[in-house]
């Protein structure tokens, strides 16, 4: 019994410590990475006619998507990720006339999609795991452009500043904080090894203002085009 009780204490210390972690996020950034990702993608996208998109692994806290659909001509935007019944039931009750479903429900599916995006979403899996390579194979079938956006790091001190930024950004949502990240070479081996040719990388994205310090360094933030 009294096991019982620490472990609800505990329970109950965790998701407050996950309350706090999510306002104090939202103070210090204010979506603020949200909306420049949105701005950034949409610079891509320029579309006039009508397109489908797919997000692929589009979080709890899905923003980025929500301010690009208020920019772009858009047929239908799907988003796939790890939810609950009830966290779809909370999802799909939404304005944007954007579809949320389970991560599983993927494979099943035929259908394509113009673009497919996945923000911050390889190095969770983990940057040596072999299941990317089939990840991206997958999605470029069903897509004709995979816009992908990630992390480099070039030190220890870059993998440190990362860990903190995934540590406050997704801790609160049961998401893991990576070992390690990409290198310039480990990514263009992963997109090699997954049969991808016809790609572009765009370094030193600036996704966070100079207010925020070190965590602001461009270099630590890419993008990458797939045709």
């Amino acid at each position: 019994m009294r096991e019982r009780e620490r472990e609800r204490e505990r329970e109950r210390e965790r998701n407050l410590f996950q309350k706090f972690l999510s306002y104090f996020r939202f103070w210090l950034l204010k979506n603020e990475r949200e909306k420049n990702l949105a701005n950034i993608y949409y610079k891509i996208i320029k579309n006039n006619k009508k397109i489908s998109i797919c997000d692929y692994g589009s979080g709890f806290n899905p923003d980025i998507i929500k301010f690009l659909a208020k920019k772009i001509n858009f047929k239908n935007i799907d988003c796939f990720d790890f939810y609950t019944n009830k966290e779809l039931n909370l999802l799909n009750n939404n304005t944007c006339n954007i579809k949320f479903k389970k991560i599983e429900s993927f494979k099943n599916s035929k259908k394509k999609y113009d673009i497919t995006i996945l923000s911050d979403v390889l190095h969770h899996i983990g940057v040596k795991n072999k299941i990317i390579k089939e990840i991206l194979h997958s999605l470029k079938k069903k897509s004709k452009i995979l816009i992908i956006k990630d992390h480099f790091e070039h030190s220890v001190f870059d993998r440190l500043l990362l860990q903190i930024m995934d540590f406050i950004g997704n801790y609160k949502d049961n998401v893991n904080v990576p070992n390690q990240y990409f290198t310039k070479e480990s990514f263009e081996e992963t997109l090699i090894d997954s049969g991808l040719k016809k790609y572009k990388i765009i370094p030193n994205l600036k996704v966070y203002s100079k207010k925020f310090l070190f965590f602001s360094k461009t270099n630590l933030h890419f993008l990458c085009i797939i045709k």
